[in-house]
């Protein structure tokens, strides 16, 4: 896949190739966002020689906990089968309104053959552009194609803000219908105190993303994916209050099978199910005993089927 920065690349369709471009922020790039990227590339049949691609921010264009880093996004675009990834700084554009973000943007620079969005999509300064106005702008010049709502389980509308309250609910599993996949945290093992270990149950400590959401404080049946092996584990998001007094976030994994020497290593925790509530225990005897028997439930625990 290609990428291309909006913000220095004048000439985007300088091999000339035009675009069928699906719009968005992609925040998740859930099953709502997926609709989107797989109409763009249903539409290569109708345009056999234009590019799919997405047209999204660099950054959040609003200060939020986000569901995907960056990277994350550019990965599961290229799964969907996207082969361009136009990034925007969203200071570039914040400020035009809707025409000229049609004329500079998707027009001349673009050179969209057909655009895909969202019903509730919104462009343009002060979010003023609607997606019927998209269509009633590109009428002659490209195609408009506005998708429907995507509706999970009991007719939820899947969005990113509805599964980061799942996500903070502790939520994940319904997170994940919406998702399409498990939600999860990446981040380098890195040293803890060791207070694991010297329980018996030595654990994994991972660097946390601030910029990310983080699920309910508590315990989780998950998977540990590292060196490309998903690994069966049990993983604890709090502060350990039986044994600190800070409110120190951190995201601890003790793997149900001995690895070795893991520090310096990414690991990709897959979040399947909660368990339990963060509990501050009497003493260390108390918190190893729960411990012992979190360990025992998900060594039989199977992750739920996200589809029916």
């Amino acid at each position: 896949m290609t990428y291309i920065d909006l913000s220095t690349d004048s000439e985007i369709a300088k091999d000339g190739c035009a675009l069928i471009c699906a719009l968005g922020n992609f925040d998740g790039v859930h099953l709502g966002h997926r609709t989107l990227l797989e109409e763009a590339t249903r539409q290569k049949s109708r345009f056999p020689h234009a590019k799919t691609a997405v047209f999204t921010f660099l950054k959040p264009p609003f200060p939020v906990e986000q569901l995907t880093v960056l990277k994350t996004k550019l990965q599961l675009f290229k799964e969907a089968g996207i082969e361009r990834a136009v990034l925007c700084d969203f200071e570039t554009v914040r400020n035009m309104t809707p025409d000229v973000f049609v004329k500079d943007i998707l027009i001349e620079k673009l050179a969209c053959l057909s655009v895909v969005c969202g019903f509730n999509y919104r462009f343009g300064c002060q979010a003023s552009g609607t997606a019927e106005n998209l269509r009633t702008m590109l009428a002659g010049r490209a195609e408009t194609t506005i998708m429907e709502p995507c509706l999970t389980e009991e007719g939820r509308l899947v969005c990113s803000t509805a599964i980061r309250q799942c996500i903070k609910e502790g939520d994940v599993y319904r997170a994940a219908r919406m998702l399409g996949r498990y939600y999860s945290l990446t981040g380098q093992i890195i040293h803890g105190n060791g207070l694991g270990h010297s329980l018996g149950f030595p654990t994994i400590n991972q660097a946390l993303d601030p910029e990310i959401i983080y699920p309910k404080r508590g315990v989780y049946y998950t998977g540990c994916a590292i060196d490309g092996t998903i690994y069966p584990a049990v993983t604890n998001i709090g502060c350990r209050p039986t044994v600190t007094t800070g409110d120190q976030l951190v995201c601890e994994t003790h793997i149900l099978c001995p690895l070795g020497n893991l520090y310096g290593k990414q690991a990709v925790t897959y979040f399947y199910e909660r368990r339990r509530d963060e509990i501050r225990f009497k003493d260390a005897a108390e918190l190893s005993e729960t411990v012992e028997q979190d360990i025992a439930a998900a060594l039989l625990y199977t992750p739920k089927c996200l589809f029916d």
